[in-house]
């Protein structure tokens, strides 16, 4: 099958490699599309994430990802046929590492439901079945990989423990940081501030539910900020996962508030200068990987609030383009030219 790879000198190219085997409990599907995420970025600059020291390449790229099951193992119970599916994947493809292998022709899902399997090949799998769930055939299936992001901010909004009626500021309104802004809408936070150094953004996140937007390289953006909340917030949100950004958001912080980080950062320390704070107490909420079963948590969640026409999932996709176009497109990813998600299609 055709696979995109990120060989060790960091180029990339599209290259032959064998189709995924299934097992007993595992079932083949056919990759439809793949999302391009800002952690591919990081992969595609080498930039080691925080728990491991460097990057195992070569390796095959992409996670967000949806497929058609084209065969099932023996033991397969929860997929059949024809079923679209969320996240199929290829741990472990022959001859390369994998970043969960999603730009590739074909990938796998894991019945964890199925009973019997045994073994420590399997645990893995298991844990990232939470995420491999059969789609409705009303949704777009070329925009399933931004349903897989809003499942991904859901779980990680409950994690951060956002309530109503709290004030928030967030900064970076990619498609993560506008997911957000619609779900912290929904559940009535106020005043939401969104920031960005692209104003067209800011008028996005205010058409999705921001109440107040601000151009992160104003100058007097700390002030205007607390002209509205003059006792601070109760929370600010790095939604890009740059930590060289929170010392700016410190000054913003209420009493008992929460700085929540969400994402991999470009390295792998930060300085928090504490005397930036205008108040004793604050909390960092560091949040760096989805947890599996927090988004089979979100699923049906997100799903009410795109059948229900709350979330339109198009609103947060900066356009689709084919697999053998993916190397220019990902060189044009990583100068920065997408505003929101971008998706390879199959």
């Amino acid at each position: 099958m055709k696979a995109l790879i990120v060989e060790k000198d960091l180029s990339i190219d599209i290259k032959d490699i064998p189709e995924p085997k299934i097992k007993p409990f595992e079932a083949k599907c056919k990759i439809l599309a793949c999302g391009i995420c800002g952690t591919d970025k990081k992969i595609l600059h080498g930039v080691p994430f925080t728990r491991a020291p460097e990057v195992p390449y070569p390796l095959v790229l992409g996670h967000e990802t949806v497929g058609e099951v084209i065969e099932t193992g023996q033991h397969v119970t929860k997929f059949k046929k024809g079923d679209i599916v969320t996240c199929p994947f290829n741990l472990t493809p022959e001859g390369y590492h994998s970043a969960w292998g999603g730009f590739a022709e074909y990938g796998t899902v894991f019945d964890g439901s199925a009973a019997g399997y045994t073994g420590q090949d399997y645990r893995h799998a298991l844990y990232l079945s939470h995420k491999q769930r059969v789609m409705p055939d009303w949704i777009d299936v070329k925009q399933v990989p931004m349903f897989t992001i809003m499942r991904e901010t859901l779980g990680a909004f409950k994690r951060f423990g956002f309530d109503s009626d709290e004030s928030i500021v967030v900064f970076g309104l990619g498609p993560i940081g506008l997911s957000f802004i619609s779900f912290l809408s929904v559940k009535g936070l106020k005043p939401i501030i969104a920031v960005d150094i692209v104003d067209e953004k800011v008028v996005q996140a205010k058409e999705l539910g921001a109440d107040y937007g601000f151009n992160a390289n104003d100058p007097d953006l700390t002030k205007k900020i607390l002209d509205i909340c003059p006792n601070g917030v109760n929370h600010v949100l790095d939604a890009a996962g740059i930590p060289e950004l929170w010392n700016s958001m410190l000054p913003l912080l209420g009493e008992n508030s929460q700085l929540a980080a969400f994402g991999i950062p470009s390295k792998p320390e930060g300085v928090i200068k504490w005397d930036l704070l205008n108040y004793w107490n604050f909390k960092l909420n560091f949040f760096q990987m989805s947890q599996a079963p927090d988004e089979g948590w979100a699923h049906n969640q997100v799903l009410a609030l795109v059948k229900g026409g709350v979330v339109n999932l198009d609103s947060y996709i900066s356009g689709y383009f084919p697999f053998e176009e993916i190397v220019p497109v990902l060189k044009r990813f990583l100068n920065n030219e997408f505003k929101l998600k971008t998706i390879i299609t199959f």
